[in-house]
């Protein structure tokens, strides 16, 4: 008996052994990403993370929707999409992803988060901008109706462990959460609208997207230097928004909408809701460059690695 239990304490060290001896490279499964949580709003208990996901506590917020990982095979053809709002010097640089997102019943979002490729690390803390809107592309370049939109802090959670070598630059991988600072402007989104007069949330037949379709977008507003929020005349180190190819690691909440373009915005680039497709085929070249290289015509580039954070499905 005693032997038996000898054994079974030197197999229960051997495991904690193996488990704090992972590295950043492994898999994210059961990895916990604890500056998460502690960003959450209303959240007393920590809850286990995993692949940069909350799980339910309490009923409380959770990941209700994730895209899934960035994988930089090339046989995957990875790219990123310049993303946020960048100071270089006296220019601002700007572009805006919006990613399609699904949604069954009724999600109340109250924080987002997005996985990013730096040539350098960025800030730890910065103004976060995020927005979520209906029916973009339904219009040739237009951007649909605004739903939610706000400016709210932005808090840099940690680096992935993923990267992305493109010509003799590396680029790591690193996740933004932007957390809705005040209840009264958290997001909720139901399928179909719910009327005027009726109470949201019953249940209603699934479609799996918020007709007519609803994006969302969320990046930073920074400088390379912006560690504490001013804006230091300095050249900016430019964020572009990973994609997520096919399968999706990780990918959490209903499945990704690949036949729903995500479109790309930006004033710097003089493109208005355009489809990503082309921009990632023939990007602009810049400086800096709109994508961070050429991706060829219906490979990747479709999706973007983008989470939403609160309660509903």
């Amino acid at each position: 008996m005693l032997a038996r239990v000898s054994c079974l304490l030197t197999l229960g060290l051997a495991l904690m052994t193996v488990a704090s001896a992972q590295t950043i490279n492994q898999s994210t499964d059961d990895v916990p990403f604890t500056d998460l949580a502690k960003a959450l709003p209303g959240v007393n208990e920590q809850p286990l993370l995993t692949a940069n996901c909350p799980f339910p506590l309490n009923n409380g917020p959770h990941c209700i929707y994730y895209a899934g990982d960035f994988n930089a095979k090339p046989a995957k053809f990875p790219n990123g999409l310049l993303n946020g709002r960048f100071h270089n010097g006296a220019q601002l640089v700007d572009g805006e992803v919006w990613v399609p997102i699904p949604i069954k019943n009724k999600m109340v979002i109250k924080a987002l988060f997005v996985n990013e490729l730096f040539a350098s690390p960025p800030p730890a803390t910065a103004i976060g901008h995020w927005g979520i809107r209906q029916g973009i592309g339904d219009v040739p370049n237009d951007g649909g109706t605004l739903l939610c939109s706000g400016t709210d802090p932005a808090t840099l959670a940690g680096a992935t462990g993923r990267s992305f070598v493109v010509n003799t630059t590396t680029y790591l991988e690193y996740t933004y959460l932007i957390t809705i600072t005040n209840p009264e402007r958290y997001c909720t989104l139901t399928i179909p609208p719910a009327p005027n007069n009726q109470e949201p949330g019953v249940e209603m037949p699934d479609n799996g997207q918020c007709p007519p379709h609803c994006f969302a977008s969320a990046g930073t507003e920074s400088s390379a230097a912006d560690a504490n929020g001013a804006f230091a005349p300095a050249a900016a180190n430019f964020g572009y928004l990973s994609d997520v190819t096919t399968p999706q690691p990780h990918h959490r909440g209903l499945a990704n909408l690949y036949g729903t373009d995500s479109f790309f915005n930006s004033a710097f680039y003089h493109k208005t809701y355009v489809p990503v497709g082309p921009e990632c085929q023939n990007p602009d070249p810049g400086p800096p460059p709109e994508a961070l290289t050429s991706t060829p015509a219906g490979s990747g580039c479709v999706m973007f690695s983008i989470g939403l954070i609160g309660t509903g499905h």
